[in-house]
């Protein structure tokens, strides 16, 4: 992750070690439980197996009729719904951590993205990085 980067790289920094402490992680473990929760993710996905995921599936389809099915019912002299504009074909798949059933994995990583944004430019702010 992008903390052991910075850890890395500022080690020497004076008090980086004391706003790490104090921002990103304690004893081993990160502080916020987001960012815990997706590390012992990646840990599990590259040492255990992979991540177990649950997913849906919701489909639209467009039933108007064809270009052909509008033409036989014109021949049959049988009424023509109007046509309406159609984007044709729609379908919304969404997935989500087995053990995080309440947001959506594309979701949860964008709200843990910006937290951790956040925690980047306060270290920016602190350490005068550029």
């Amino acid at each position: 992750m992008v903390f052991v980067y910075a850890r890395v790289e500022f080690s020497k920094v004076p008090g980086f070690k004391q706003w790490e402490k104090k921002n990103i992680m304690r004893a081993g473990k990160f502080i916020d439980p987001d960012l815990e929760f997706l590390n012992d993710k990646r840990c599990e996905n590259i040492h255990q197996r992979n991540v177990s995921m649950k997913g849906t599936m919701e489909f639209s389809v467009n039933t108007e009729p064809s270009v052909e099915e509008r033409k036989e019912l014109r021949e049959k002299n049988l009424p023509v719904p109007p046509q309406r504009m159609s984007r044709g074909p729609t379908k919304t798949i969404s997935i989500f951590f087995q053990d995080k059933e309440d947001m959506e994995v594309m979701d949860y990583c964008e709200n843990v993205h910006q937290k951790i944004g956040s925690i980047l430019r306060d270290c920016e702010k602190e350490f005068k990085i550029y």
